[in-house]
């Protein structure tokens, strides 16, 4: 099900001089189905206040379905649940022309939702929003596609998205935030279409401050070195 792990290098221009620069590289998995985002958080904000998080499991596994469809997870509440199957790129069926990998968000309490966060990065995932054509932005990410609401969904216009958290420009984010500016009521259905990439989750500061701190003490070591042969050649 899964492709191979693909390499980008990601160029990060560190605070030791203009001209520095430090390269490293970054595994991306760009096939990704609700199976495989297990660990990502997914928080649901009540309209009068308050809300509920709740952990991303796989829900199925099954390869006999057609073109990824039995590969899901989810992550349900008191009332809620948002779930996802099939490949998360999206399209249409070869088979029926249905759409493929849609994501599922339900209201069967009798709250009214705010909105609802998805934050990918706990689970080594990311949104990929450039595509579905076009190119691909990070190198290795391949094509991607943002936020599409269902548009038979009754609520439509009151539906708005937000990407948040870069994790790399211009097309990867950590973090999802869906809003309905009319409150989701009990018992409402949204389906949508975001694609996801898999990504190992190493935060560009830390890295950083690693590769500073080994090359500082290469060039204390070096000047150690250096010195006392400059102080002889010189006496």
């Amino acid at each position: 099900m899964k492709s191979l792990f693909k390499t980008t290098a990601l160029t990060v221009f560190a605070a030791m001089g203009a001209n520095s620069a430090a390269t490293f590289a970054i595994p991306i998995e760009s096939v990704i189905t609700g199976a495989d985002m297990t660990g990502i958080e997914v928080e649901v904000a009540f309209l009068g206040g308050g809300s509920e998080t709740a952990v991303w499991g796989a829900t199925s596994t099954d390869a006999s379905v057609p073109e990824g469809e039995g590969f899901a997870g989810a992550a349900a509440g008191t009332g809620w649940s948002l779930s996802q199957q099939g490949f998360t790129l999206g399209g249409n069926s070869l088979i029926d022309n249905s759409v493929l990998g849609l994501w599922s968000f339900s209201n069967f309490s009798t709250s009214i939702f705010s909105g609802f966060q998805v934050r990918g990065l706990p689970g080594s995932i990311v949104f990929d929003i450039l595509g579905p054509v076009g190119p691909e932005g990070t190198p290795g990410s391949d094509i991607g596609r943002a936020f599409l609401a269902d548009p038979l969904f009754p609520g439509i216009s009151d539906v708005s998205y937000s990407y948040s958290d870069p994790f790399s420009g211009p097309d990867l984010f950590s973090t999802l935030d869906v809003s309905f500016a009319q409150g989701f009521a009990p018992q409402s259905q949204l389906s949508f279409l975001a694609d996801t990439d898999s990504v190992a989750a190493v935060p560009v500061p830390a890295t950083l401050l690693s590769m500073a701190l080994g090359l500082g003490l290469l060039l204390v070591d070096r000047r150690r070195r250096v010195t006392p042969a400059n102080t002889n050649a010189q006496a």
